[in-house]
């Protein structure tokens, strides 16, 4: 065979594996499902839901870095922040428990049964209280927020308990019925100006460096690897915002066990401690 053909089939060769590997990366199978959703919601405001999309929305956090938002959608009956998760396979996962499981199917053992592989990740509902507890403090304006957590129609939820009235979860195929739920029953909180305006003042957010996405990345890398722990049971403390009394709004460490362990404490306290 010429030796000019075969150059050419191996260049052939390293561009599918290299156009294989990016498909199947993480990264790459996060963002499809963000812009799948995205799509859903753009349909939904082309069909009188008067609203406007951002997408990977990078907001200041009080204690420095920032957040980052999958999708936020700014329509006429508030914002909703949509935090999207692109798994396939079983779903297992409580609004009171740090961690949730994804749980794949990894084909058959030696022996015949079944190998299945388990990843955690962090709680979403958590992810989006973050989100807009970060968001109230950069909007500076009472308007409403809600939290919108979407997995994949590849996905099945096996065991997931949670609040409704915290957080809405659903498959991607249940957006365009949740939206719609929404325009039909709630009354509208903003007028098309105020949606324009809010719009307007969140665009700048989403455009950011690389250097600004890889520190993003780099620290909470980081946080995670240094946050710090429960001195009563032993488990991470997490950052909480007071929703009650005379603290309200004000940021602290909390267990991530609670309800189990209430334990709590200033987070200024808490570092001039360490």
């Amino acid at each position: 065979m010429d030796s000019s053909i075969l150059v050419i089939a191996l260049i052939i060769f390293i561009v599918i594996a290299v156009v294989k590997a990016l498909f199947h990366s993480p990264e790459t199978k996060g963002q499809l499902g963000e812009d799948e959703v995205a799509r859903i919601i753009y349909r939904a405001s082309r069909k009188g839901f008067y609203g406007k999309l951002l997408q990977n929305v990078y907001i200041p956090k009080a204690n420095g870095g920032t957040t980052e938002i999958d999708i936020l959608f700014v329509s006429v009956k508030g914002i909703v922040v949509f935090e999207v998760k692109n798994y396939a396979g079983y779903i297992f996962g409580s609004s009171d428990r740090k961690e949730w499981t994804v749980t794949l199917y990894a084909g058959k053992t030696w022996y015949g049964g079944k190998e299945v592989e388990k990843y955690h990740f962090y709680n979403p509902i958590w992810q989006n209280r973050g989100h807009i507890s970060n968001l109230n403090r950069i909007l500076k304006y009472k308007v409403p927020l809600f939290s919108a957590v979407v997995f994949s129609d590849r996905s099945e939820l096996k065991n997931v308990e949670y609040d409704p009235g915290d957080c809405e979860i659903m498959h991607t195929s249940g957006v365009n019925g949740y939206l719609a739920n929404m325009r039909r029953y709630m009354d509208d909180a903003l007028s098309e100006e105020e949606v324009d305006s809010f719009y307007e003042k969140l665009l700048p957010y989403t455009t950011v460096t690389r250097q600004e996405k890889e520190d993003h990345v780099n620290r909470i890398l980081y946080e995670q690897q240094n946050m710090p722990k429960c001195p009563y049971c032993g488990n991470n403390l997490v950052i909480r915002t007071a929703r009650s009394g005379p603290r309200t709004g004000k940021q602290f460490y909390g267990c991530s066990n609670y309800p189990k362990c209430h334990y709590h404490q200033n987070i200024l306290s808490f570092r001039k401690n360490q």
